[in-house]
């Protein structure tokens, strides 16, 4: 082989190895959610919902004997800027738009939307807020 067609051959493959890969957008993960619209409530599972780690507790009173109700940082999900916290409402998940107030701790105080005796999302509200964006 002469030395002008071995450069042209390691030129070649050299283009056809270094050439741009071109890659296709396509419509898949994610596509399945909403891009707008609420926050839909959430069907209980019992079969999923261990997977999704998801743990319900009821709101105690305030341990100060106030009426002021203190709920786990853990149970907030921001939706799109607003304070979200989801209760067990016999067989679903319902979403509750709150208002918090000062944090103690792992624990933050909720000036409106609950009360205590509800059954709250305590862990695994982020999940059911995935959950619930999916379109139907």
């Amino acid at each position: 082989m002469k030395p002008m067609q071995i450069i042209s051959s390691i030129i070649a493959v050299g283009l056809v190895v270094g050439a741009p890969t071109i890659v296709l957008a396509h419509v898949g993960h994610g596509d399945e959610f909403q891009s707008e619209g609420g926050i839909g409530r959430v069907q209980v599972k019992a079969e999923t919902d261990q997977m999704l780690g998801i743990v319900v507790e009821p709101i105690a009173s305030a341990s100060d004997g106030s009426s002021a109700v203190m709920i786990p940082v853990t149970a907030l999900v921001d939706a799109d800027g607003q304070q979200v916290v989801f209760v067990k409402n016999n067989d679903f998940y319902e979403p509750v738009t709150v208002t918090t107030g000062a944090t103690q701790g792992e624990l933050i105080e909720v000036t409106q939307g609950l009360t205590v005796g509800e059954n709250l999302v305590t862990q695994g509200g982020l999940s059911l807020y995935a959950e619930s964006k999916k379109t139907k």
